[in-house]
């Protein structure tokens, strides 16, 4: 509804409101008034008080004051209130300003003989004027005429993921928060947009065995001189070694050195020993030495004791 509709249709409540109110308050203060006048000296008298006029007008002023209440109400378009009180504010400050031009306006066709003293009684009192005020600082708020903003039509709300957080509860350690009108990833990634379907997300109790015979999945990581899973191996050569490695070892052999993977000979193992030394000196000789010659050993002459 357009705010013009909206005010439109307040001025018609406050213009049908109008003439109810004055009716109610006009009815009501008589009841009362004539229930003052000629039940309460009987009272005093020692006479029975009847309560049908008092409470016929008690429960008319209810119904007043339940009206006041609705046309304030944050709901009802301002206009509703504004027309009703500019009336009784201009007919309060019209008795209270001139008493005289005042007291033609009981000559409403609506009243009675029997309702002008009381309609006249009330609005000398300002019983009219305090019902204008009151009627006027309602309308007078800016929030009631304001209009209420629509709600834009937005694409439907996606359907929550399993693990994800529910609306209204934070977002999990590691998830990123959903930007607006989003959800939150339930692995943490990048969370949806509107109009993105979020891939269904099946918890995994556990991978499949192999079959029997077979050595198990590694799920750690490779040990040292394990190739890696879906690594390609390398391309090997004649002798079973890789091509590279085999390749480097006939460059070595044609520069004169030996294949490191050849048998050594025998011969060059015995040439590689050290021969032994039989004196301190240090001599290629076999001949032995004084200390071997004095006292025994290495088939020389070995001297004769002392007689």
């Amino acid at each position: 509804m357009t705010g013009g509709a909206r005010h439109a249709i307040g001025a018609l409540i406050g213009i049908v409101a109008t003439p109810l109110m004055l009716v109610l308050l006009v009815f009501g203060g008589e009841r009362l008034m004539t229930h003052l006048r000629y039940f309460i000296p009987i009272y005093y008298r020692g006479g029975g008080l009847p309560g049908g006029s008092g409470l016929l007008g008690g429960v008319l002023f209810l119904l007043l004051a339940v009206g006041v209440a609705v046309l304030l109400a944050n709901r009802v378009p301002p206009t509703a209130s504004l027309i009703p009180g500019v009336v009784f504010t201009l007919l309060g400050l019209i008795w209270l300003g001139s008493p005289s031009i005042a007291a033609h306006l009981r000559d409403l066709p609506f009243l009675g003989v029997e309702f002008e003293i009381t309609f006249m009684q009330f609005a000398s009192l300002g019983f009219p004027l305090f019902m204008g005020v009151v009627l006027l600082a309602g309308s007078a708020f800016p929030s009631r005429w304001r209009s209420a903003p629509t709600a834009a039509a937005g694409p439907a709300a996606q359907p929550h993921a399993l693990g994800g957080a529910m609306p209204g509860q934070p977002v999990p350690y590691g998830a990123q928060p959903a930007p607006y009108g989003g959800q939150p990833s339930p692995h943490g990634g990048r969370p949806g947009q509107w109009g993105q379907q979020q891939p269904a997300w099946q918890p995994q109790y556990g991978q499949p065995q192999p079959p029997y015979g077979q050595p198990q999945p590694s799920y750690g990581q490779p040990q040292y001189g394990q190739q890696q899973p879906g690594a390609a191996a390398p391309p090997q050569g004649p002798s079973g070694q890789p091509e590279g490695q085999e390749k480097g070892q006939e460059k070595r052999t044609e520069e004169g050195g030996a294949r490191p993977d050849a048998p050594a000979s025998p011969a060059s193992e015995q040439d590689d020993k050290p021969s032994p030394r039989s004196g301190s000196g240090g001599g290629d000789t076999d001949e032995p030495g004084d200390w071997t010659r004095m006292y025994g050993g290495g088939g020389g002459d070995r001297p004769s004791p002392p007689a």
